[in-house]
């Protein structure tokens, strides 16, 4: 039976993020092996430990990247928990459960969430990593009647794009060619930018209120050009992670 404060969920769904395969190949010099990756799961809770009351035995809940906080820190006592110190993420706990690509995981109640009616699995699970890791600089930054860059047309990029539009803001993407311009535009975008295109990014100097990177450092070299883009008192969030050597 799960320990007190935890729960067994049954998996149903996991999605497949850019950072699973980053840690499964070690690029960022930090997996420990074994190692079973997954942060994006969705499932039915099918025991309670002692002291979990908010969720109940077939319920569905949603389990994203981190395992547990240390209650203790600034942080923990600000109610950002996200940033304490001593965090532990899905699959780099100390026991064998691990990530989401399994039948069952153990779980800490508090890192676990209700899924709401009418948001199918298979588009809930890409929330508790891509959904989040956009949304917060987002909700942090952007008011309506701002104009956002996205830098990326990615899988973040397409979560970004949909967020700040519906946040009430004009969107422009940003990508290194034309071949995003359609997807782009259906997800909201309004303005589209070609990094490669020196007369565009002349044109669109000064510009964006905010800009969000979601591409890694790789293929984005000189970010004095993006800040270029930005009006006085803009501001840049980065939410990629290069590999280790770059």
């Amino acid at each position: 039976e799960p320990p007190a404060g935890q729960l067994d969920v049954e998996i149903s769904h996991c999605g497949i993020c850019g950072s699973d395969i980053h840690q499964l190949e070690d690029n960022w010099g930090i997996a420990s092996f074994p190692l079973v990756p997954g942060h994006e799961i969705i499932g039915k809770v099918v025991r309670l430990g002692p002291g979990v009351d908010k969720f109940s035995l077939g319920q569905r809940v949603g389990i994203g990247v981190q395992r547990s906080n240390c209650g203790g820190c600034d942080c923990c006592g600000a109610k950002i928990e996200q940033l304490c110190p001593k965090i532990t993420k899905t699959y780099a706990g100390p026991g064998k459960d691990k990530g989401g690509f399994s039948r069952y995981i153990r779980y800490t109640a508090h890192w676990t969430f209700a899924v709401p009616e009418g948001i199918p699995s298979e588009q809930a699970a890409p929330l508790l990593c891509a959904g989040i890791t956009t949304f917060s600089p987002l909700k942090r930054h952007c008011r309506p009647g701002m104009t956002v860059g996205i830098i990326g047309i990615g899988g973040l990029g397409h979560l970004a794009i949909q967020y700040a539009r519906a946040m009430g803001c004009t969107v422009a993407a940003i990508s290194t060619s034309d071949s995003k311009r359609t997807e782009a535009a259906e997800f909201g975008a309004s303005v589209y930018i070609v990094s490669s295109d020196a007369s565009q990014m002349a044109a669109a100097k000064g510009t964006l209120d905010v800009i969000l990177n979601t591409a890694s450092s790789t293929g984005v070299a000189g970010m004095d050009e993006y800040f270029a883009l930005l009006k006085p008192r803009g501001v840049t969030a980065c939410v990629s992670l290069p590999e280790k050597d770059e």
